[in-house]
This record gives structure tokens, sequence and C-alpha cells, in this order.
């Protein structure tokens, strides 16, 4: 359990299932990398459903390194079997290669819920070779990337809103399918580019 305030770093998790959550909820409890680095890198395939990271304000990660840690300045998963994500805010985050915000790498699943990803330079959240679910997530305002990119992977969206993107909605790459189910969900005045859903 983590109390209130800024912390000022940059955390890595590797290998185990643990439950890391916020006592006052995300708006108090903030995790700034300072623009001096990904902020968030979860990796190792022993974490699985049991493992949560709940309730935090993820902002000013800058993707300064080169290979996969290029790919994301906010949050990094990295080969997890099922990781939670849930109650975050994450903002104000760039990347040179991927998207900005959330780049989900080579695992099983990611569960992002009750989520706003807003304001990053280099778009919102990718799901590279890892399934994605996501629940009451709002993807605003992200910038030069897809709100959403998908490549090799499955993708299921429900009750969320992905609005006010200026390069896209969502993109679709790779040379994989898998079925992708959208329920209550807003596609709104996005951008048009690399044959995206605008909305």
């Amino acid at each position: 359990i983590v109390m209130p305030g800024t912390y000022n770093e940059n955390i890595l998790w590797e290998n185990k299932n643990l439950v890391i959550k916020s006592y006052s909820g995300r708006e108090h409890t903030i995790i700034d990398g300072q623009n001096l680095g990904l902020v968030v890198h979860i990796s190792g395939p022993t974490i699985d459903s049991t493992s949560l990271f709940e309730g935090f304000t993820i902002r000013n990660g800058m993707a300064t390194q080169s290979g996969l840690l290029s790919s994301s300045g906010g949050i990094l998963t990295n080969g997890v079997s099922y990781i939670n994500l849930n109650n975050l805010i994450v903002e104000n985050c760039n990347s040179t290669v991927g998207t900005s915000a959330m780049f989900f790498h080579y695992g099983g699943t990611v569960k992002v819920e009750n989520s706003i990803i807003r304001n990053n330079l280099n778009g919102g959240l990718q799901f590279h070779s890892t399934d994605g679910i996501m629940y009451n997530v709002v993807v605003e305002n992200n910038f030069n990337n897809s709100a959403i990119h998908v490549y090799d992977a499955g993708i299921e969206i429900d009750n969320s809103e992905i609005k006010n993107n200026p390069h896209s909605g969502i993109t679709y790459s790779g040379v994989g399918y898998e079925p992708n189910n959208f329920q209550d969900v807003l596609f709104s005045n996005n951008g048009t580019q690399n044959n995206a859903d605008g909305g």
C-alpha cells in the first residue's frame, strides 16, 4: 500500500506477483519520471492474474534508452502472462518508437480498467503480440501516433471513449489475426492517418 505523495522515480518490477495499490487513489499518488526514463517497467512470465497495479498517476516518462526500452515512456510490460492495471492516469509521456503512454510487448494478456490515457506526445496504447482487455478507459488528446495500436493481437474494448486524438483512433498492423470485440465504445473526433478508424 503506497501512501499519498509525489514520488520522483522509475520502477522496475521483475518476475514477482505483487499487488501494488495506492491508499488514497490516483489523484493523490503520483509517480513522476522527471523525463529521465521509463516510469514503470513490468517484465517476466511468472507475473500472472494475481498481480495488480492500481491507483496511480504516471507522468513525465521519457523513453531515453535504445531497443525495447524506447517503446514507452509511461508503462511498459514485457513477456508477462497476465497483468491487471486499474484506476490509473498516464499523462505527459514521450517515446521514440511505439506509443508513449503504455506499450504491451510479447505477453499473454493485459487488462486496463477505469483509467485515463491523455496528453501523451507519441500516442496512447500499443498491444504488440499481447492480447488486451480495456474496460471503462478514456483515451484522449494523444498526439503523433495512434490512440490505440494493435499488432498481431486481439483486443476487447467495453464502455470506453477514444476521442480527440489528432493522429488516429485505432490502427492495426502485423501478419497475424486475432478477434476484436467492441461494445459501448465511442470513437469521436480522431484523425484518420494510416487507414485508422477515426470515428
